[in-house]
């Protein structure tokens, strides 16, 4: 299969700060970091990425993966920044996919900002 390179992110970060609503909530941005076991790194991070993109989708907060300390150390750092609910979010859902859930189905009857702010934005995404 073809190695793809995971460089080619298009939004830098910066300048996403224009455009209507700007943000609202006010929810200032918080940074928190965690330590992740590299034994479970692979299930909080999932098939193609695909388990941490759904956490990001989720909490609304942003969850980087330091790569640079997997040689030295048994964890991986995770940080993760957003407002505070978001990050809140993010380490919930983070715990319960290194216990081998799955976050989408252990919300419960709650709503985490990523999917309020999913559903305020319209377009309702069925299934």
């Amino acid at each position: 299969s073809s190695s793809s390179s995971s460089s080619s992110s298009s939004s830098t970060g910066l300048g996403d700060e224009e455009g209507p609503g700007g943000g609202g909530g006010g929810g200032e941005e918080m940074s928190t970091q965690v330590q992740v076991p590299n034994e479970t790194l692979g299930a909080v991070i999932g098939k193609g990425g695909s388990r941490i993109q759904e956490i990001r989708s989720l909490s609304g907060a942003r969850v980087t993966i330091d790569a640079s300390s997997a040689d030295q150390s048994p964890f991986r750092l995770v940080t993760i920044t957003g407002s505070n609910e978001g990050v809140e979010w993010a380490k919930y859902l983070i715990s319960v996919a290194m216990s081998g859930g799955e976050p989408s189905q252990s919300l419960g009857n709650s709503v985490p900002p990523g999917m309020a702010a999913a559903a305020r934005g319209g377009g309702g995404g069925g299934g």
